[in-house]
Parts: C-alpha cells; sequence; structure tokens
C-alpha cells in the first residue's frame, strides 16, 4: 500500500527520517505499527484504479 507522511518522523525500521509529503510503500502491518504510534503522522494514500474501455 501507499502511505504518505503528514509530519516529519523519523522511521526507526528503515532508519530514515521521512518528510513531510514523502510517499512510499509499506505493508499493511508497517502502516498499522506507525498509525498507532504516531497517529496523526501518516495516512492511506487511496488509488483508483481505472479500467480503460477498449
Amino acid at each position: 500500500m501507499k502511505v504518505k507522511v503528514l509530519k516529519d518522523f523519523k522511521d526507526l525500521k528503515e532508519n530514515l527520517i521521512r518528510r513531510t509529503g514523502e510517499e512510499f510503500e509499506a505493508s499493511k502491518k508497517r502502516f498499522d505499527e506507525i498509525k498507532a504510534k504516531l497517529p496523526s503522522y501518516v495516512e492511506e494514500v487511496k488509488t483508483n484504479a481505472k479500467k480503460s474501455n477498449k
């Protein structure tokens, strides 16, 4: 899943600083871990899968 950073934070598992506005791939489990510890720091990026009409 794609995750968007709302506030800067240090990602201890990846050992890097996540910056506001950054988007990165994470598992649902990892997203839930971050959300539990830093509830207002990340959000899920909703993607609209569009079907092509051919």
